[in-house]
């Protein structure tokens, strides 16, 4: 017999909640991105620049930045937990890297729950704290009261 409407089970630790990301969106979520970015960076002078990024994306893992101009050659690539930079077209650096960004914003839907909790757990993520608030007013449905 189906079950209708059942309320999903309740997240109580980091590690559910981590595991509930990946299970509902696994096979759905996108596995390329690409975007341009206007970055401004502030100076402790109070000057700013701006700058125009390029972004590339395959999940999980891989993040192409190019710095405006890119026939500069300048930029940054993010693979294999390494963080890589480009200068004038030659790798100029790599150092190991974890990208926080690429692990909790997308790796977590297609990369499995236990190397997501391990490289989480490197960075220094406490997952033994968790809470749940309202948006706007409103619970999600089958969260706790």
């Amino acid at each position: 017999m189906a079950v209708i409407n059942a309320r999903p089970a309740p997240i109580n630790t980091g590690d559910e909640l981590i595991k509930a990301m990946h299970d509902r969106y696994a096979k759905t979520w996108y596995k390329t991105l690409t975007f341009k970015q206007k970055t401004t960076n502030f100076q402790a002078d109070g000057t700013s620049k701006v700058s125009i990024w390029y972004e590339s994306m395959t999940v999980p893992g891989k993040l192409r930045i190019d710095f405006d101009p890119i026939a500069d050659g300048n930029g940054l690539l993010f693979a294999n937990d390494t963080q890589y930079s480009f200068q004038n077209g030659s790798q100029t650096r790599a150092t190991p890297r974890i990208h926080p960004l690429m692990v909790l914003g997308f790796d977590v839907y297609l990369t499995d729950t236990e190397t997501t909790l391990t490289k989480l757990k490197k960075l220094g993520f406490d997952l033994s704290v968790i809470h749940e608030e309202a948006w706007q007013g409103r619970r999600l449905p089958g969260s706790q009261p």
